[in-house]
Parts: structure tokens; sequence; C-alpha cells
């Protein structure tokens, strides 16, 4: 039996539930899923509530009588799992003497120095694989109880029976629409067969393009491209000077930061990955990222250069022209037919030379479109590195 009070903090924005088991004497956040200890503290340090709303809180609670964490009685195992204390970890249990813990490193460590027992061969001679929960979650206040899923496993699996058939049947029907539309895009786009393109919508927009054209415009930088390259460099510092700051940041907005809702904080704050080797991959995405939109830049700053230059020799062409007429006119009249075939085979040259030429940025620059912002603050990157100015 437990006592729950919805308390509405507006400076969230959403519901942080608290509860009451009675038959444990224990106040509970659901929202973290442990007991509570202090709740002034717990609320200042996991929801950063203001002073005045945690006074009220508190005392709305004070009439509950709460016991220590060591007075809580534990159940009699295994026992139905509590809700309120979240989903039920994986555990192991020694054979020998039933210690129980979520850490296989403090088994291996149990076994050896209370039971002199060798970590090595089949390690489940050792320990049974169970399922608990505890009151607690941190602070060295763990205390795990076993408990019995067998009646919510059968729910479980019948709700996980029917969420997969759903799926499938909405996988089904998008491959087929999937299927109907690739016969008539381009033979690249033919190799994803998953749905992913459909629902992103990314068959549609890079319909007619040149992907290989495309994947080339974002590879990692030349060994001539100086300024790109010292893009990506900084590119991957900054990666890992924004990871290293996230200590810096309350855990409360840190929680925000990982959620992926807008109007619901993450159980758990945003923190460095655990495998070095994914941070380094998801700043390989960025890094490409940027020398993409950097050969844009680069690309139409050659491009206007050359219309530049083109508009500048234009007028002594036309004049040049005007003064060799006469000459031209002369020499037409003189070699007859050959100035017409001399005219046609530089045309034909010209034209030759226009249609050897693959514009591989066309599809690049026509699908990135910068905003007014975007295309200054790019414009000003890019001037800011050449001259090796990393502070800028």
């Amino acid at each position: 039996m437990y006592i729950t009070l919805i308390v509405t903090n507006p400076l969230l924005s959403c519901d942080n539930t608290l509860c009451f088991l009675e038959d444990y004497s224990v106040l509970v956040c659901k929202e973290h899923s442990t007991a509570v200890v202090n709740l002034d503290t717990h609320l200042l340090q996991h929801n950063n509530v203001p002073t005045a709303t945690r006074k009220q809180i508190v005392e709305r609670f004070s009439h509950f009588a709460t016991v220590i964490p060591d007075d809580i009685e534990l159940l009699e195992e295994p026992a139905q799992p509590i809700d309120e204390l979240g989903e039920p970890l994986d555990a192991l249990q020694c054979k020998t003497c039933r210690f129980v813990t979520v850490n296989k490193d403090t088994m291996r460590i149990h076994c050896n120095k209370n039971h002199q027992q060798a970590w090595k061969g089949e390690k489940s001679l050792l320990y049974n694989t169970v399922k608990v929960q505890s009151f607690f979650r941190s602070g060295g206040l763990q205390k795990y109880f076993i408990v019995d899923l067998a009646d919510a496993e059968i729910d479980e699996n019948a709700r996980v029976v029917n969420t997969i058939s759903g799926l499938l049947a909405e996988y089904e029907l998008i491959q087929q629409e999937v299927e109907e539309e690739l016969q008539t895009l381009e033979e690249a786009a033919k190799t994803d067969k998953t749905g992913w393109f459909k629902r992103t919508g990314w068959l549609e927009f890079l319909k007619d393009r040149n992907l290989a054209h495309l994947a080339y415009q974002a590879r990692r930088p030349d060994q001539s491209e100086h300024k790109i390259k010292l893009a990506a460099e900084l590119t991957e510092q900054l990666v890992e000077r924004s990871v290293k700051g996230l200590a810096t940041l309350p855990q409360e907005v840190r929680r925000w930061l990982r959620s992926a809702r807008q109007s619901e904080v993450d159980t758990r704050p945003m923190a460095r990955l655990q495998n070095p080797e994914s941070q380094t991959v998801y700043a390989s995405y960025m890094v490409r990222f940027v020398c993409f939109y950097l050969r844009i830049i680069e690309n139409d700053e050659q491009r206007l250069k050359r219309a530049i230059a083109r508009a500048l020799t234009l007028p002594d062409s036309r004049s040049d022209s005007e003064e060799d007429s006469e000459e031209d006119s002369e020499e037409n009249s003189s070699n007859g037919g050959n100035s017409e075939d001399g005219s046609n085979a530089l045309q034909s040259r010209r034209t030759t030379r226009g249609q050897g030429q693959v514009d591989m940025m066309k599809d690049a620059r026509e699908l990135f479109t910068f905003t007014v912002e975007q295309q200054r603050r790019a414009d000003t990157l890019w001037s800011a590195l050449d001259g090796n100015d990393r502070a800028a």
C-alpha cells in the first residue's frame, strides 16, 4: 500500500511524482526509482527545485513517518516487483552463501576472497543469474532483494509479441511502398530497402542525384586542402572540449540535454560516452559535414572569381574583335569556304571541351542551401581559416 502525491514544479514544466510506501515506511521518488533519505537535498541535487518550492514540498511530506535505511525490512524472497522502484536489474547470486551483487567483478572478488573459488572455466557453477531491486540506487545504501518476474514476464511477453506483430505489419507496408518507388530511382539508392530512406524522405530528396559525387564532397580532407584540414582538426577539438564541458553543467541541464522529449527530462544526465571509439565515430560525422559545406563555400568562391575574370576580359575581347574585323573580313574573303570550316571546328572544340568537364559540385550546391545568416557565418569561418587562425 502506498500514498501518492503529484507535485508540479512550473520551473521544470513536468510532474515529479513522490510516493510514500506505507508497508515499508519509505518515501520514494518515482522519477528516479529510488527511496529518498533527505527530501530537501534530493529535490535540490536531482531536480534543482527553488528553495521556496522545496520548503513547501518538504512540509507536505513531513507528517509521513519514515525509517532510516538500515531499518528498512527487505521483502521475503522471491518477492513481487515494486513498480515504484523501476525495472528490476540483472544480478548475480552466489551459490555458496547467496550473496547478491549486480557487478561481475564484485562477484569474482567475493568468490576468491570468501570461498577461495577460482574464477576460471565455467563461471555459472559459482553463481545464479537473478533479477533484483533495491530501495536505493547509490550512496552505498544498495540492499538488493530478488524478485519473481514469472507473472510479469508472461504479460510482458504478450505485449512484446503484439508490438512486434504491429511493427512487422508496418514494416511490410513500408517495404512495399519503397519497392514501388525504388523502380523509378537510380541504382545507387536501391541499396537501401529497410524503409529508413522512405521514412526520412531521403529517397525523394536524393532522386536523380549522383550519390558518388555527394559522398566525394563529404570525404576527409585531402593533403592539399589546408584550410579544410585545419577546420577538421578544430572540429574534433571542439567536440572533445564540449564533452569535457558537460561536467561543469548542472545535472538538471544535462538531463534536459539527454532527453528526446521537449516537455520531459531524462532520468539520466548527458555524460561522456563510455566507449571512446563511439565519440570518435560521431565526431567523424561532424567533421565530414564541415568538409562538405566548406567545399561548397570554396567552390562558390572559385566560380565567382572565374566569372569576374571573364567579365574583366570580355571588353578587351570585343575591342580586339572590332580592330581586327576588317582584317578578318579580308581574310575570310580570300579563304572562302575555309573560314566557315574553321569556325565550325573551333565551335566543335569548345562544345567538346564543355561537355567533357563534369561538375562534381553541382548536386552538393543545389541540395545544400544556406540561409542568409548561415552563409554569413560560413563565409566568416572560411576567411578566418586563411591564416591558420585557430583562435578565430
